[in-house]
Protein backbone atom coordinates (compact mmCIF):
# COMPACT_ATOMS: atom_id res chain seq x y z
CA UNK A 1 0.00 0.00 0.00
CA UNK A 2 1.57 3.75 -1.00
CA UNK A 3 -0.15 6.98 0.64
CA UNK A 4 -0.09 9.45 -2.18
CA UNK A 5 -1.95 11.42 -4.27
CA UNK A 6 -4.01 10.03 -6.99
CA UNK A 7 -2.84 12.67 -9.56
CA UNK A 8 0.32 11.51 -9.03
CA UNK A 9 0.89 8.25 -7.78
CA UNK A 10 2.64 4.99 -8.64
CA UNK A 11 2.99 3.98 -12.30
CA UNK A 12 3.40 -0.42 -12.72
CA UNK A 13 4.46 -2.18 -15.77
CA UNK A 14 4.99 -5.76 -15.92
CA UNK A 15 8.29 -7.78 -17.73
CA UNK A 16 8.33 -11.17 -20.45
CA UNK A 17 9.16 -12.77 -17.06
CA UNK A 18 6.10 -11.34 -15.38
CA UNK A 19 8.03 -9.42 -13.22
CA UNK A 20 5.97 -6.22 -11.54
CA UNK A 21 8.42 -2.87 -11.53
CA UNK A 22 6.79 0.47 -10.15
CA UNK A 23 7.43 3.63 -9.45
CA UNK A 24 6.24 6.65 -7.74
CA UNK A 25 7.19 9.19 -6.17
CA UNK A 26 6.90 10.32 -1.93
CA UNK A 27 7.36 12.79 0.40
CA UNK A 28 11.23 12.69 2.04
CA UNK A 29 13.24 15.27 4.03
CA UNK A 30 15.92 16.70 2.46
CA UNK A 31 19.58 17.48 3.71
CA UNK A 32 18.18 20.98 5.19
CA UNK A 33 15.27 18.80 7.12
CA UNK A 34 12.39 20.12 4.69
CA UNK A 35 9.97 18.15 2.93
CA UNK A 36 10.41 17.41 -0.85
CA UNK A 37 9.31 14.80 -2.98
CA UNK A 38 11.46 12.23 -4.46
CA UNK A 39 11.32 9.64 -7.33
CA UNK A 40 11.56 5.82 -6.09
CA UNK A 41 11.64 2.05 -7.77
CA UNK A 42 11.13 -1.06 -6.59
CA UNK A 43 10.44 -4.36 -8.49
CA UNK A 44 8.73 -7.90 -7.39
CA UNK A 45 9.30 -11.29 -9.64
CA UNK A 46 6.49 -12.81 -7.09
CA UNK A 47 4.42 -10.37 -6.54
CA UNK A 48 4.74 -10.08 -2.82
CA UNK A 49 8.01 -9.77 -1.63
CA UNK A 50 9.61 -6.49 -3.35
CA UNK A 51 12.84 -4.88 -3.37
CA UNK A 52 14.34 -2.39 -0.94
CA UNK A 53 13.23 0.86 -2.40
CA UNK A 54 16.08 2.76 -4.67
CA UNK A 55 15.64 6.58 -5.59
CA UNK A 56 15.94 7.92 -9.20
CA UNK A 57 17.84 10.31 -9.55
CA UNK A 58 16.04 13.73 -10.69
CA UNK A 59 17.38 17.49 -10.22
CA UNK A 60 13.68 19.42 -9.42
CA UNK A 61 10.74 17.96 -7.81
CA UNK A 62 9.36 15.05 -9.46
CA UNK A 63 5.80 14.26 -10.48
CA UNK A 64 3.44 12.16 -12.90
CA UNK A 65 5.91 9.18 -13.23
CA UNK A 66 5.43 6.62 -15.90
CA UNK A 67 7.51 2.97 -16.81
CA UNK A 68 7.84 0.98 -19.13
CA UNK A 69 9.61 -2.34 -19.83
CA UNK A 70 11.72 -2.89 -23.20
CA UNK A 71 13.74 -5.56 -24.86
CA UNK A 72 16.79 -7.18 -22.99
CA UNK A 73 15.05 -5.98 -19.41
CA UNK A 74 15.54 -1.78 -19.83
CA UNK A 75 13.53 -0.16 -17.41
CA UNK A 76 12.23 3.22 -18.66
CA UNK A 77 11.08 5.86 -16.16
CA UNK A 78 9.67 9.13 -17.65
CA UNK A 79 8.03 12.11 -14.92
CA UNK A 80 7.77 15.48 -15.00
CA UNK A 81 9.62 17.97 -12.59
CA UNK A 82 10.04 21.28 -11.45
CA UNK A 83 13.19 22.81 -11.05
CA UNK A 84 13.47 26.86 -11.08
CA UNK A 85 10.02 27.15 -11.34
CA UNK A 86 9.64 25.26 -14.84
CA UNK A 87 8.29 21.60 -15.54
CA UNK A 88 10.16 19.67 -17.76
CA UNK A 89 10.12 15.71 -19.03
CA UNK A 90 12.67 13.96 -18.17
CA UNK A 91 13.78 10.17 -18.84
CA UNK A 92 16.13 7.81 -17.09
CA UNK A 93 17.15 4.49 -18.09
CA UNK A 94 18.34 1.04 -16.50
CA UNK A 95 18.62 -2.74 -17.11
CA UNK A 96 17.43 -5.35 -15.07
CA UNK A 97 19.54 -7.77 -13.65
CA UNK A 98 17.38 -9.33 -10.20
CA UNK A 99 20.52 -9.39 -8.37
CA UNK A 100 22.14 -5.65 -8.34
CA UNK A 101 19.83 -2.42 -8.08
CA UNK A 102 19.18 -1.07 -11.33
CA UNK A 103 21.55 2.03 -12.13
CA UNK A 104 19.29 4.67 -13.81
CA UNK A 105 21.13 7.28 -15.82
CA UNK A 106 19.04 10.67 -17.37
CA UNK A 107 19.19 10.35 -20.98
CA UNK A 108 16.66 13.37 -22.08
CA UNK A 109 15.87 16.49 -20.38
CA UNK A 110 14.04 19.02 -22.19
CA UNK A 111 14.37 22.73 -21.28
CA UNK A 112 11.03 23.92 -22.73
CA UNK A 113 7.72 23.90 -20.31
CA UNK A 114 6.67 20.45 -20.48
CA UNK A 115 4.32 18.12 -18.38
CA UNK A 116 2.65 14.98 -18.26
CA UNK A 117 4.09 12.75 -19.84
CA UNK A 118 3.32 8.82 -20.97
CA UNK A 119 5.70 6.39 -22.73
CA UNK A 120 5.33 3.13 -24.46
CA UNK A 121 8.16 0.43 -24.93
CA UNK A 122 8.92 -0.32 -28.79
CA UNK A 123 10.66 -3.26 -29.95
CA UNK A 124 13.67 -0.85 -30.77
CA UNK A 125 13.34 1.96 -28.05
CA UNK A 126 11.00 3.29 -26.39
CA UNK A 127 7.84 5.90 -27.58
CA UNK A 128 7.35 8.95 -25.25
CA UNK A 129 4.61 11.40 -25.42
CA UNK A 130 3.90 14.72 -23.30
CA UNK A 131 2.01 17.96 -23.35
CA UNK A 132 3.97 21.64 -24.10
CA UNK A 133 2.36 25.07 -24.09
CA UNK A 134 -0.33 27.15 -21.75
CA UNK A 135 -3.30 24.63 -20.72
CA UNK A 136 -5.25 27.32 -23.10
CA UNK A 137 -2.77 26.23 -26.13
CA UNK A 138 -1.62 23.06 -25.18
CA UNK A 139 0.23 20.61 -27.80
CA UNK A 140 0.85 17.01 -27.93
CA UNK A 141 4.82 16.18 -28.66
CA UNK A 142 5.96 12.80 -29.59
CA UNK A 143 9.73 11.30 -29.48
CA UNK A 144 11.16 8.19 -30.27
CA UNK A 145 14.16 7.42 -28.13
CA UNK A 146 16.41 4.39 -29.27
CA UNK A 147 17.44 1.56 -27.40
CA UNK A 148 20.45 1.76 -25.32
CA UNK A 149 23.43 0.06 -27.18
Amino acid sequence: MLNGCPENGPAVAVDQANAIHVVWPTLVHDAGGAETLALFYTTSRDGRLFTKRQRIPTEGVPRHPQIAVGPARTITVAWDEQLTGVRRVVIARGTVDYTNPVRFARESVTEEARTYPVIASLPDGTLVAWTSGSTADSVLRVARYPAPK
